[in-house]
């Protein structure tokens, strides 16, 4: 049986490569699923955007909620985070877990992605 992580590995095999990636090559949202064994990663794919009037905003928040992560991550949360020591990476994460979405999305919607995990007790790295 496959672990987790070379679940992962093996599914992020598959991911485009940097140099081939066209933005122009796919619609936004950017969202796809895959599965290794009994493991399943789920790629959304969203534009940066912080207004709570954008419809990928709903798009999101359902996205995490109905896929259930085990694992949540994100871009630029861990680069942030890093920095902190324990204590206010998990002050920073309570806060977080205590503001509206609304609130959150206007850091931008990585934070809005964390938030939602945050709330289905997702384990984010």
């Amino acid at each position: 049986m496959k672990t987790a992580h070379s679940a992962l590995t093996e599914s992020l095999k598959k991911l485009t490569p940097l140099e081939d990636y066209n933005p122009a090559s796919h619609t936004h949202p950017y969202v796809y699923q895959l599965t290794e064994s009994d493991k399943d990663v789920f790629v959304y794919g969203s534009r940066h955007f912080t207004s709570s009037a954008d419809s990928e905003l709903t798009s999101i928040i359902t996205s995490i909620k109905e896929f259930q992560p085990d694992v949540f991550i994100t871009e630029s949360i861990r680069e942030l985070t890093s920095r902190f020591s324990a204590e206010e990476r998990k002050v920073f994460l309570d806060n977080l877990r205590e503001v509206s979405y609304e609130e959150a999305l206007k850091r931008a919607e990585p934070y809005l992605g964390l938030k939602v995990a945050l709330e289905i007790e997702s384990a984010v790295i």
